[in-house]
């Protein structure tokens, strides 16, 4: 029992870690960190943007 157990645990600590670095590698290749700068600078300007209309 305990053995099927430790099985198990090992099983879905090994998935979610597979999914995690799946999840990372499609990031780094879709481009996602390009620049991660730009976007707060594209929300303040639309906040001003709002504040001037």
């Amino acid at each position: 029992m305990i053995e099927k157990t430790v099985l198990y645990g090992f099983l879905v600590a090994l998935t979610m870690g597979l999914s995690a670095l799946a999840f990372f590698v499609w990031a780094v290749l879709a481009n996602q960190w390009d620049d991660t700068e730009d976007v707060k600078y594209r929300i303040l300007e639309r906040e001003w943007e709002e504040v001037r209309k």
